[in-house]
């Protein structure tokens, strides 16, 4: 029977493409594997690792402040409070200063521990920096 067997990509339309790219690379560590053109605009896929990708969509007249169902996207990390001194020394605003939970669970380990921290990225968007430290039987 087909099934979904892993996430590939986030994609993010972004008025300040050249800026993303050097953001998510420089700053955050992904690696830049494609870029190509589509319908005569840059799109390029950076590897976050584990086959998950973030796509930057080079969208200049992209209204700021669109709306948009995205809430977030969260990126897997081990060093969340050394990622995000990274990404404020880059200028970028902190929305959630890392904070560890303990979440209750109705499923899967009790309690789910993580470590967190969210920013706004070069167009606004909001992503999370996650570190799992509860491991998790995904088997």
């Amino acid at each position: 029977m087909p099934a979904v067997h892993g996430f590939h990509h986030v994609a993010v339309h972004s008025r300040v493409y050249d800026e993303s790219i050097r953001f998510y690379t420089e700053v955050l560590g992904l690696k830049r594997r494609v870029e190509f053109v589509l319908k005569g605009q840059r799109v390029s896929l950076l590897d976050s690792g584990g086959g998950a990708y973030v796509e930057i969509f080079d969208k200049p007249d992209r209204v700021e402040n669109a709306t948009s169902c995205l809430v977030h996207f969260a990126l897997r990390c081990r060093e969340v409070d050394a990622l995000i001194d990274r990404v404020r020394a880059s200028g970028r605003k902190i929305t959630l200063e890392p904070t560890s939970l303990e979440l209750e669970t109705r499923i899967g380990p009790k309690p789910f521990g993580i470590r967190i921290a969210f920013f706004e990225g070069p167009d606004g968007e909001s992503v999370e920096l996650f570190d799992e430290q509860t491991p998790v039987d995904l088997t």
